[in-house]
């Protein structure tokens, strides 16, 4: 699996900024990174929670026409991260949606 990142630019080129990344179609994604060979759009935000004593976290992706959203909370940054990239492949490979796993 191969990810990319977008640069700054690309996103203020087409007109999305941080805070509206998470509200944004994934279509209106897709073409920014597109051309870095990109296939699927993962877009992910955490925040630290003082109550929960870790990060909160929100993802989404869209594949094959369909959304999908997940989320952790009060998990360390590496776990974090490891959820939503996990989710991500769990997505891709066909194995269920992660926001509806036990």
């Amino acid at each position: 699996m191969r990810f990319v990142l977008p640069a700054a630019s690309a996103l203020t080129s087409a007109g999305v900024t941080a805070a509206e990344l998470l509200k944004t179609q994934p279509a209106k994604l897709a073409p920014i990174v597109a051309p870095q060979g990109g296939e699927a759009t993962l877009v992910g935000r955490l925040v630290w929670d003082d109550k929960d004593l870790g990060w909160a976290t929100q993802w989404r992706m869209a594949w094959h026409g369909r959304d999908y959203k997940w989320q952790f909370r009060g998990v360390t940054f590496d776990e974090a991260f490891r959820r939503g990239v996990g989710g991500a492949a769990q997505v891709l490979s066909g194995n269920g949606d992660p926001g509806r796993s036990k």
